[in-house]
């Protein structure tokens, strides 16, 4: 199973990215999983947890934790991570 975390603060933009991603695996016939948080620290909390993802895809700009330091915490755990930015 293909997994992706998506992580975006801003709610609207959050449910539309994830529109998109289900809709492009869902015509590659991949069985995926794609869920989402509204913070870095909602994804970062459990470092365990981590470490099932395939792809981060992170809003590069958001309040508190900004994407690109969620990214160095997913990278201290999870050193060979793939992330995309998004914003």
């Amino acid at each position: 199973m293909f997994r992706i975390a998506l992580c975006d603060d801003n709610l609207s933009f959050l449910e539309y990215e994830k529109s998109i991603i289900e809709k492009y695996l869902a015509e590659c016939s991949e069985d995926y999983q794609c869920d989402t948080f509204m913070s870095g620290e909602e994804l970062i909390k459990d470092s365990n947890t981590i470490r099932k993802y395939n792809l981060f895809i992170l809003d590069y700009d958001m309040s508190g934790l900004s994407g690109f330091d969620t990214a160095l915490k997913i990278y201290e755990v999870f050193p060979k991570a793939k992330i995309a930015f998004a914003t």
